[in-house]
């Protein structure tokens, strides 16, 4: 089948779903169904087989058109068992499109509810979704190397957690993503190892809704646990982003998310504060003051008038700390022309 005819059929098919999914169209007999009987195994090439090319738009093609058939399809409670794993049968077999995958599976989250589907079965569905391609591409050391595709997963996780608040479905959909305690571990394990070079407003925001609220749905000792033990290497992952990365400044990279999980995780856990000593004390060329500056403020964030004022403020901490990170680096090049003139070198 050429190109041409193929673009023309994923059309159709997507327009027809799209608005089968406005129409709230429930009946698996209705004519919508055979058009999808007849005509989904067009999407198993472009899935899973053809070579993708980045076309005019930007967009890899015909990947692009086919995943927007599959999101469009699971907006239609009779088809999103049979759609949603189309999603992830295709991120196990391309793992150079993990982005493409991880980005359709947020819209499709973005979709549910899918009634007449049973709650408990909706979410079952999703749940096991994102559990298997989360493990498939925290699977894939190439993929978890890329940006876009740590911050594409990180953004599902957050797309789940903060749906609806938390309370879509009853709390069913947090609560069953963090049913997998073991996935969360290594989420936790990846995220600290990237925030030092990478610090995503996604990563962040996921790491805060974390963080268990007592006497909430979700709150298990197990999730707890992993948070403690994860607190002493997050912390110093966290310290050490918020004083060598530049956007961790700024309000819209990150900075928002990163101050509410320090204003939350110092009240909710005892553990806390000996992981964050232990996270200042790995950024070696942060002065003491400057340590105990960072600790008071938190310490005392209880008594500002607001907490956009504390924040505010811990911005203006972090600033200075990257102030001091650039005067050191500046101090230490110029310690090295020095040596090198004196034994007659040159710094390039």
């Amino acid at each position: 089948m050429s190109w041409l005819a193929l673009r023309m059929i994923l059309a159709i098919l997507h327009s027809v779903l799209e608005a089968a999914g406005k129409h709230h169209v429930e009946d698996s007999q209705h004519p919508i169904a055979l058009l999808w009987r007849q005509y989904s195994p067009c999407l198993e090439g472009p899935l899973l087989h053809l070579p993708s090319k980045v076309e005019a738009d930007g967009r890899a093609q015909p990947l692009a058109s086919a995943v927007e058939v599959i999101t469009a399809a699971c907006a239609l409670p009779w088809l999103l068992p049979e759609a949603i794993g189309l999603v992830t049968q295709t991120a196990r077999v391309r793992a150079s499109e993990m982005e493409t995958c991880l980005t359709a599976l947020n819209l499709v989250l973005q979709k549910l509810p899918c009634p007449p589907l049973e709650e408990a079965a909706a979410v079952k569905v999703a749940c096991m979704a994102v559990h298997e391609i989360t493990e498939v591409a925290v699977g894939q050391r190439e993929a978890m190397q890329e940006p876009a595709t740590v911050k594409a997963l990180y953004a599902l996780w957050t797309r789940g957690l903060a749906l609806g608040g938390g309370q879509a479905f009853g709390g069913l959909l947090r609560r069953g993503l963090l049913s997998n305690i073991v996935l969360v571990e290594r989420l936790l394990a990846i995220l600290c190892v990237t925030l030092p070079v990478f610090a995503s407003d996604s990563l962040l925001r996921w790491l805060t809704l974390l963080l268990p609220k007592v006497g909430a749905p979700d709150y298990t000792p197990e999730l707890t646990l992993v948070l403690i033990k994860a607190l002493p290497t997050l912390c110093s992952a966290l310290c050490t982003s918020l004083a060598e990365q530049e956007s961790l400044s700024n309000w819209d990279g990150g900075f928002l998310d990163a101050a509410e999980f320090l204003y939350v995780a110092a009240g909710c856990f005892a553990e806390f504060w000996k992981a964050l000593a232990v996270g200042l004390q790995s950024i070696d060329w942060l002065s003491a003051w400057s340590r105990q500056q960072f600790l008071e403020h938190l310490e005392h964030r209880h008594e500002w008038p607001s907490r956009s004022r504390w924040m505010s403020t811990l911005q203006q901490i972090v600033q200075d700390w990257q102030r001091e990170q650039k005067q050191d680096h500046k101090t230490f090049v110029e310690g090295v022309h020095r040596v090198l003139q004196a034994r007659g070198g040159s710094v390039t």
